[in-house]
């Protein structure tokens, strides 16, 4: 039986979400990034109402960060639909309209591949 390390201090989610990327960091390091990016973002959203100050910034500016490390990485995305239920709900309400763009830009490069097969 392997032993998983254990993150000392830590409970609730942040032990389950250290646990979760050391089983993946063994099996794919693609993984094992994608859950470490999208814990950070998990972070940020539970702080949400502390990012009032002036000298960090704000959560306008933390959404369009998050929205656009989605739209850069197609397997954080696919990693992220498939264990949505591990993270914030409001990292689906940032990545739901990344999502949407992304469809709408499959939907219209196959309509121009099909046009150009024609």
């Amino acid at each position: 039986m392997a032993l998983e390390p254990t993150l000392p201090g830590m409970t609730g989610r942040a032990q389950r979400t250290g646990r979760h990327f050391w089983k993946s960091a063994a099996s794919s390091p693609r993984t094992a990034v994608a859950e470490y990016i999208l814990d950070f973002y998990s972070t940020i959203q539970e702080h949400e109402r502390l990012l009032t100050s002036q000298k960090i910034p704000s959560w306008d500016e933390w959404k369009s960060f998050i929205a656009d490390g989605f739209r850069d990485a197609p397997f954080l995305c696919h990693y992220f639909e498939q264990n949505a239920s591990w993270y914030e709900e409001g990292l689906m309400k940032i990545y739901g309209p990344v999502a949407r763009e992304r469809q709408e830009l499959i939907i219209r490069q196959r309509s121009a591949l099909s046009r150009g097969t024609k």
